[in-house]
């Protein structure tokens, strides 16, 4: 449970930096997964999603457009709310897609990074039920 102490010490802490709060999230091979990434005082800021240290310009998989279209670079789809928040899709999921990403927002003195864990496992969820095939 989350209480409004640390809410707002967690919303401080994305401002500028590194969040302490990890997403973890499964996948299964061949589907798709959807991620919700939300900064605070982000609405105009360009948002991106990486893999890996997120240092470069190549470690970006996707970028934000204009706020209230997606953009879509592949597998990969962002979609920038305006308010903050963006979703991100990664579809046709690979096991090689297993590792660390960071949702990212673009400031001018330092960027914000959500990490986000996603491990991709065989086969297949059906229909939401965590039955595979």
């Amino acid at each position: 449970m989350t209480t409004p102490l640390a809410s707002l010490i967690f919303s401080l802490a994305v401002v500028g930096s590194i969040s302490a709060d990890t997403l973890t999230l499964e996948g299964h091979v061949g589907g798709e997964v959807q991620i919700r990434c939300s900064h605070i005082n982000a609405d105009d800021n360009v948002k991106y999603f990486c893999k890996a240290s997120c240092m470069t310009e190549s470690d970006i998989l996707v970028k934000s457009a204009r706020s209230g279209e997606p953009n879509i670079d592949g597998r990969y789809s962002l979609f920038d709310e305006g308010s903050g928040v963006f979703m991100v899709t990664i579809f046709n999921l690979k096991k090689s897609d297993s590792g660390t990403y960071w949702c990212g927002v673009d400031r001018e003195h330092k960027h914000s990074l959500h990490e986000v864990i996603l491990n991709v496992l065989e086969g297949k969820d059906m229909q939401g039920f965590g039955l595979k095939q």
